[in-house]
């Protein structure tokens, strides 16, 4: 049996670093793709309370000076 080479071992090791970040990176584009859909959704409520906030409280002004 022949033992494996620097070279070999280095290129599979490089090979297997490789494969470790491209799945790191997929797996990673996953979960920003469905966390980026998540916090849409939390700030568009965000911008919703707001926008009530203030037409509430220009009806109380409205109503004060009226």
């Amino acid at each position: 049996m022949q033992m494996p080479t620097t070279e070999q071992f280095v290129s599979v090791q490089c090979a297997a670093i490789g494969n470790t970040t491209m799945l790191a990176l997929r797996l990673h584009h996953k979960v920003m793709r469905s966390f980026h859909s998540v916090i849409h959704c939390a700030r568009e409520r965000h911008s919703a309370r707001r926008y009530l906030r203030c037409v509430a409280t220009s009806a109380d002004i409205t109503a004060t000076v009226g």
